[in-house]
């Protein structure tokens, strides 16, 4: 069978591959149609599409930030209430004293489970026969700072 036997990216390609004779002009919308849609950008946030999100889904499902000049524990503080229960999230810091900070937060008012703290560091290693070594030209640009994750538990029964 030949829908079976091939992937097809579009109706045309189907049809075309079932002896059918697709016209050009046909072709051509299709393909005016991708290009679009690939070339079209994001559509942006706004106030009311991200409302629609927190009155329809009980909030958004992940999230991610990076707070290099705010506190992590502030941030989560203001966002934490926006996720829905069971949400994860992951919020990054360059210094483990405020993550460490946010984790002892969250894990003493009961916000969060499953949570941890880890670092992103990175070293090179040089390894030939008989003689393996980590290069000890240690820079700041190898730690990429740090995390702390978890899970956010429903706010009705954490108490």
């Amino acid at each position: 069978d030949v829908r079976n036997s091939v992937r097809y990216t579009t109706p045309c390609d189907l049809a075309e591959a079932l002896g059918k004779t697709v016209p050009e002009s046909m072709r051509k919308q299709e393909t005016d149609k991708i290009w679009a849609e690939k070339d079209a950008p994001p559509p942006r946030a706004t106030q009311e599409g991200l409302r629609s999100i927190l009155r329809d889904r009980g909030g958004f499902g992940s999230l991610l930030a990076t707070s290099g000049r705010m506190s992590p524990a502030s941030t989560l503080r203001e966002l934490l209430p926006l996720l829905a229960p069971g949400a994860s999230f992951i919020i990054h810091s360059p210094y483990l004293s405020a993550v460490s900070e946010a984790c002892a937060w969250m894990h003493e008012n009961r916000l969060a489970v499953n949570l941890s703290v880890f670092d992103t560091f990175l070293r090179e290693h040089q390894a030939l026969p008989n003689r393996s070594h980590p290069h000890m030209n240690a820079t700041p640009s190898q730690s990429g700072g740090y995390f702390v994750s978890g899970v956010k538990c429903n706010s009705t029964t954490n108490r």
